[in-house]
């Protein structure tokens, strides 16, 4: 017995098919894409806060394991006319240079501000310094403010030593508030 052919039927997609199918695609992708930007720029800023924060908690660890042999200063040289030019290195008296970080470390547009430090090598730069007792400085209270288009993050060290982090947007850490 002979089966039937396919009747005049025939199989697969016709062309417009594939053409809807295509543009649901485009539309979802337009829409997705912009929150997709913002995902990315947040995950950028919050990898160059982890690294700053780490990196100060490298020295002051560094500092309270020499003890009164030695203390762990982090320099921060922002260009005046220009933000998004800085670097910032790690030196232990004892150890030598530590970590030397730039904004070329980083995808671009990371702009630095840093306030309240000291300069205590005169240099011109501030200076976050770490000692055995944990820093307690007058000149150790600043913060180091990043920021990458209207999302920034704040990490600050107060006088006692502890490093802390806020954001103005949702990054995961505490809002830095008025």
């Amino acid at each position: 017995m002979r089966r039937p052919s396919n009747l005049g039927y025939q199989l697969g997609v016709t062309m417009i098919e594939l053409m809807i199918t295509i543009a649901i695609i485009a539309i979802l992708v337009a829409v997705a894409l912009p929150s997709f930007s913002g995902t990315i720029e947040r995950q950028r800023l919050r990898f160059a806060v982890e690294t700053i924060v780490s990196d100060l908690r490298l020295a002051q660890t560094n500092a309270i394991a020499q003890g009164a042999r030695g203390s762990s200063v982090v320099e921060f040289t922002v260009n005046g006319s220009d933000a998004s030019i800085w670097s910032y290195s790690v030196n232990n008296t004892l150890l030598g240079a530590l970590v030397n970080r730039s904004s070329t470390d980083f995808a671009g547009g990371l702009s630095l501000a840093v306030t309240n430090f000291g300069d205590s090598d005169g240099d011109g730069n501030l200076d976050v310094t770490f000692t055995a007792d944990r820093g307690l400085d007058a000149d150790g209270d600043g913060s180091v403010q990043i920021t990458l288009g209207s999302t920034s993050a704040t990490v600050s060290r107060n006088l006692l030593g502890l490093i802390s982090v806020c954001s103005n947007a949702s990054l995961g850490y505490a809002s830095c508030g008025n």
